[in-house]
């Protein structure tokens, strides 16, 4: 070995033992880690309640198959969605003091913009310290700052709240999807599935996968029912006991937008979803190219 790669080798783990001592900081002690808004575990919240100034309230609960809406919308919840906001309960306190004595207007906790009660525990959203944007909480007779995001998340409108799955994780198997020109369905003892009007050389893999796209069809996003609707409808059927679904067809973009009158809500799906959703056609094969002759 030659000095001069002894010399280059031995400045490299120089370099290395420098950036590990900057990274780590042997011997400076962590921070202290930050007292938490309150006592629940998140994880273990059941009941979710947001009241906002002059909107609807809304109430979340946790079932066996996850977070439902109750109010004022009936369905399944975006787990995620709920979950940010029940989240509140173990959000960091970056400063907290005790109310007794203050003027409440100064926070803008006297007429608080959201309330969210969580399993019973009241947290009380008051205005945004203009130093560092961190949103005045009330818990108790204790006030607090904290991050802004709770108060963001529990902001949304209550369509916002919805789950994006076309087709609730609990429902059973669908049965039957009724397009307007087009009807897949199942038949309930022989479990084959016919397409009507019928398409040749369709498989029944073909057909599987057809309903596999709106067994997991997700949408872009959820938003309250509203515009006009088409005329035309889809209804998905289902095996046993989940009552079927109708959806209205709401415009003639290239997108596509599903609207459910019975729950309030629309769900909106890009174009290229709605080409999976409303094609069914056997794979087209390639005609191999002749050989030519030599």
């Amino acid at each position: 070995m030659n000095k001069r790669l002894t010399l280059n080798l031995s400045l490299a783990v120089v370099i290395i033992v420098l950036a590990l001592l900057v990274i780590f900081e042997p011997g400076k002690d962590k921070a202290p880690e930050l007292p938490k808004l309150t006592s629940l575990a998140d994880d273990k919240i059941q009941h979710v309640t947001i009241e906002r100034v002059g909107r609807d309230t809304l109430v979340f609960e946790k079932q066996a198959d996850g977070w439902h809406i109750t109010q004022p919308l009936q369905l399944h919840a975006n787990e995620f969605r709920v979950t940010g906001v029940a989240h509140a309960a173990q959000t960091p306190s970056h400063a907290r003091f005790p109310q007794a004595g203050r003027d409440l207007k100064q926070y803008e906790l006297n007429a608080p913009k959201i309330k969210l009660t969580l399993d019973g525990q009241l947290i009380e959203f008051g205005g945004v310290n203009p130093l560092d944007n961190r949103r005045y909480v009330r818990v108790g007779e204790t006030i607090h700052l904290v991050a802004d995001d709770v108060f963001l998340r529990a902001n949304g409108d209550a369509a916002g709240f919805v789950s994006t799955a076309l087709v609730p994780d609990h429902a059973q198997e669908i049965s039957e999807i009724k397009l307007p020109q087009l009807t897949v369905q199942k038949d309930k003892d022989s479990g084959k599935w016919t397409v009507t009007p019928a398409i040749a050389n369709l498989s029944t893999d073909d057909i599987v996968k057809f309903v596999d796209e709106w067994r997991h069809a997700q949408a872009l996003q959820v938003s309250a029912y509203n515009g006009t609707p088409t005329g035309e409808h889809v209804t998905l059927a289902f095996s046993s006991t989940t009552p079927p679904r109708v959806f209205d067809l709401m415009g003639k973009d290239s997108d596509l937008i599903l609207g459910r009158k019975d729950a309030g809500v629309m769900y909106q799906f890009t174009a290229e979803i709605k080409q999976r959703l409303f094609t069914l056609k056997p794979p087209v094969t390639e005609t191999p190219t002749p050989t030519p002759a030599k």
